[in-house]
């Protein structure tokens, strides 16, 4: 472990290339972990937490389920070579007295097994991580997420293999259309629902019908860039505060959110880290020991469309198609009391009369809870009329959760008259 500043722990893990990092929860020192040595988001540091139990200088063997782990400490902070694990118990009675020779330890602890004269006894880990706070790696990158190359690789090449089925499926159903007889009495196009979905040409009038009228007033983001522009802010707001563990990042609305909860800090260290959240954060003290930061989300004008609608049977065959095998999806129908209005609407608007809302349409409320990425996801959620109302990721279980709306065509609405 080194030891570092607080102030620079997170920017020094980014410039040495660490993946990880993690810091002691009562004293100022600092670790870093790498996705080769086989460190992954959430591991805990066995060794801080001996650190933070046992002050002073001393030196020991401690019996894990795995091995033996040698931890030697001066003044408090880790020794450059004290974080020591050992497969074979050999070894590990070999380096402690290698060790106990070349030092002068006011304390030592050792296998009570091993019957050293000069040992003060052995402490056992369950009775240090039971009552020490848990000092966790906590990730520096996006690519730290996927648990190394290896997981992205797989991802993109299940994101091949599902684009190579797509492609087979759009000209196996253009093949078989151009086998059928031309319906010259029926010009009614088809939506393809595995592709990239598109609406049907509007040919109605504007002025008299209030779903056109919405549909030219609305404009919402393109659900792919709002996935990025996440994700971009994700990464702006994680910053390390010595004594605080950040639990939960969301995206909800125009706004991004992250979420400390206070562990054996307050707020004079809290107070001297909020330096490094970027420029127009918002912050928050809540009343139950947490702290928010929040920001806008931008998103450019380029990525704004304007609003489409599916048809309710087409928008489940997509999410079938696209997320059945990601996790748990839920859907479930929303149909506002509101359509009686537009109905009424529809046959008595008169200039100057209120025009529908989104609110007044039907939708489908889909929520995915899974351990995907935005990243893996982001090709999939282009479906028309999907909107973001919630992206969630929970740092603590690695969880996602996308919470996501879809606006429908009213039953019975005319949106394929040409």
């Amino acid at each position: 472990m080194d030891v570092e500043s607080t102030e620079t722990i997170y920017k020094k893990a980014r410039s040495i290339g660490a993946d990880y990092y993690c810091s002691r929860s009562f004293v100022d020192q600092n670790g870093y972990g790498r996705l080769q040595q086989g460190h992954r988001i959430g591991m805990s540091s066995i060794t801080a937490m001996i650190a933070d139990a046992l002050v002073g200088e001393w030196h020991g063997v401690f019996k894990a389920d795995n091995g033996w782990l040698y931890v030697a400490v001066h003044a408090d902070n880790v020794a450059p070579d004290g974080d020591r694990f050992f497969r074979v118990e050999e070894e590990a009675y070999a380096h402690f007295m290698e060790k106990a020779k070349g030092y002068k330890w006011p304390k030592s602890y050792a296998p009570a097994n091993w019957n050293l004269n000069n040992s003060d006894g052995e402490i056992e880990l369950s009775q240090i991580v039971d009552d020490i706070p848990s000092v966790q790696l906590k990730p520096t990158n996006i690519n730290a997420l996927f648990g190394g190359t290896a997981n992205k690789n797989l991802a993109l090449i299940i994101l091949a293999i599902f684009i190579g089925l797509l492609f087979l499926s759009v000209i196996s159903q253009s093949l078989f259309n151009a086998a059928l007889p031309e319906r010259i009495s029926d010009p009614s196009p088809s939506i393809e629902v595995r592709g990239s979905l598109t609406v049907p040409p509007q040919r109605i009038d504007v002025a008299t019908d209030p779903i056109q009228a919405l549909i030219a007033e609305t404009s919402m983001p393109r659900p792919s860039a709002i996935l990025v522009a996440c994700v971009e802010n994700f990464d702006d707001l994680m910053v390390s505060i010595p004594g605080w563990n950040i639990d939960l990042m969301r995206c909800r609305g125009n706004f991004v959110e992250a979420i400390w909860r206070r562990g054996v800090g307050n707020l004079e260290t809290l107070q001297s880290s909020l330096s490094e959240l970027p420029f127009g954060v918002s912050k928050t003290y809540g009343s139950s020991g947490d702290f928010l930061a929040s920001r806008v989300i931008n998103i450019p004008q380029e990525h704004m469309n304007r609003l489409e609608l599916s048809q309710r049977e087409q928008a489940l065959i997509a999410l079938n198609n696209r997320f059945s095998g990601f996790g748990n999806l839920q859907v479930r129908d929303i149909r506002p009391e509101s359509n009686q209005r537009r109905n009424r609407v529809r046959q008595t608007q008169q200039p100057g009369e209120a025009r529908l809302t989104l609110q007044d349409i039907p939708s489908l409320n889909v929520i995915l809870r899974t351990e995907m990425s935005p990243e893996v996801i982001k090709e999939n959620v282009n479906i028309p009329g999907l909107k973001f109302n919630i992206i969630e990721w929970d740092m603590r279980s690695g969880l996602w959760a996308y919470d996501m709306q879809i606006y429908l065509f009213p039953e019975n609405h005319n949106d394929r008259q040409g």
